[in-house]
């Protein structure tokens, strides 16, 4: 049903609510997959994000990669490492603040299967203001503030200056 309303949702047009629903619509499309791959790459990333955050982004990633080691431990969407294989009680609505700037809000539960983790857990609602601007002529995600972690970008500042990155390997 839900996947339903979103189609419907993204016939409307090139609206900062339509490009979040659309990427609520990924995270489904991820979560049903178990998982498996990174819920921002290609397309969604590409597509729905400012070019600036998706090189913070990217950085992070190739960090990830030259260390061998997860620095993002966990889908930013859902804002966990373990979480359902859908999401419940999707409400996404926006505050279109001027012609050019956007402020779109999306909750959602994720935890809703864990019901060993008790109730406050199993309840618990995610919020995620996604701040969007006018990028080209198209609305584009500039960043995110979650809910359980703060601005996204802020984060991915914090993880390029607090990690080490390995040394070149000597002749």
């Amino acid at each position: 049903m839900m996947e339903l309303i979103v189609s419907i949702a993204l016939l409307v047009g090139d609206t900062p609510v339509t490009l979040v629903k659309e990427l609520m619509r990924q995270e489904i499309e991820y979560l049903a997959q178990t998982g498996r791959g990174d819920p921002l790459a290609g397309d969604a990333l590409n597509r729905l994000f400012t070019d600036d955050l998706q090189d913070a982004y990217q950085a992070v990633v190739d960090l990830q990669a030259a260390l061998g080691m997860p620095l993002i431990d966990g889908d930013p969407i859902t804002g966990h490492q373990d979480y359902c294989p859908s999401l419940r009680g999707i409400v996404v609505d926006g505050d279109f603040e001027t012609q050019t700037t956007a402020d779109v809000t999306a909750r959602f539960m994720s935890q809703w299967c864990h019901p060993e983790a008790g109730p406050a857990v199993a309840g618990e609602v995610a919020e995620i203001v996604f701040h969007l601007v006018k990028y080209n002529g198209e609305w584009r995600i500039s960043d995110f503030d979650h809910s359980l972690y703060g601005s996204f970008r802020d984060w991915l500042g914090t993880l390029m200056a607090t990690v080490q990155t390995p040394a070149p390997a000597a002749p």
